[in-house]
């Protein structure tokens, strides 16, 4: 892939589409960029900590977080090998 932002895009579409068909925007919007604060490549420095403390969408927020959380070593591993391919 050209950008590391389109490789954590598709590695969270992927994964979140293994459960449901139907995945809301924000879910991949939001997994595409904790992979990304994993990889030091967000726009925003600390962002799962900022949008956790959230007040607006803190709590949807950590739901998502937790669903990835046990799999984001192996996410940013995907989206890197995905990125040098």
């Amino acid at each position: 892939m050209d950008s590391l932002e389109k490789a954590a895009d598709q590695v969270a579409r992927d994964f979140l589409k293994a459960d449901r068909r139907q995945v809301p925007l924000w879910d991949i919007t939001l997994t595409r960029n904790s992979i990304l604060d994993c990889l030091h490549s967000s726009p925003e420095n600390n962002f799962i900590a900022k949008i956790c403390a959230c007040r607006l969408v803190g709590r949807d927020a950590r739901r998502v977080i937790n669903r990835i959380k046990p799999h984001l070593v192996s996410l940013c591993g995907l989206t890197v090998e995905r990125y040098r391919a």
